[in-house]
């Protein structure tokens, strides 16, 4: 609790789940990306989704991910999900990274005000963006997700009047919608 945790542009993570108590800062670079992976990505063998587990902001804690590649994790938990899973009270962004070949979803997300901008999303069994609370504001923007079971999923028992989300695209998706419902 109250720890940071700040990766190198560069880094490349051989993953199994991370846990976030605190702060995690992974700002990578266009050149330098930072890869969180399956350990068969490196070391041979077939990588496939769910090879690993979550990144798990747990509450109050905070994650920001930007020109990140994050893959073939997402392997199902009861409690966590998505190969980035925010709990409620956290605070989450991710900007400008690849997310691609999950178990579940790419991003799944309970914060209350989620950044998730100008990202590529493909090839997740369920949503590429899954927003799950009762209360949001989030800001989904310019994101390309394709091949996901829906591009983004939104259960909220409340939108506030601020909620931005535009300007995302993607193809193949098998519900080539967004998804609006209620928890309640």
């Amino acid at each position: 609790s109250g720890s940071n945790l700040t990766i190198d542009p560069g880094a490349f993570i051989l993953m199994g789940s991370l846990y976030i108590y605190g702060d995690l800062k992974a700002i990578g670079t266009s050149q330098a990306p930072i890869v969180f992976t399956s350990r068969y990505d490196v070391e041979g063998g077939t990588p496939a989704p769910g090879d690993w587990g979550t990144i798990a902001i747990r509450p109050d804690g905070s994650a920001t991910f930007d020109y990140t590649e994050v893959r073939y994790g997402g392997s199902y938990s009861a409690t966590y999900y998505g190969m980035i899973h925010a709990a409620e009270g956290t605070s989450l962004s991710v900007t400008n990274s690849i997310l691609e070949y999950s178990a579940t979803e790419g991003i799944s997300s309970e914060a209350v005000e989620p950044v998730i901008i100008g990202n590529a999303i493909s090839n997740c069994a369920s949503s590429g963006i899954e927003i799950h609370t009762t209360g949001t504001n989030p800001q989904i923007r310019d994101n390309v997700i394709n091949n996901c079971s829906y591009p983004i999923y939104i259960l909220a028992d409340y939108l506030t009047d601020s909620v931005l989300i535009t300007n995302n695209s993607g193809s193949g998706n098998t519900n080539q919608y967004i998804y609006l419902g209620s928890i309640n």
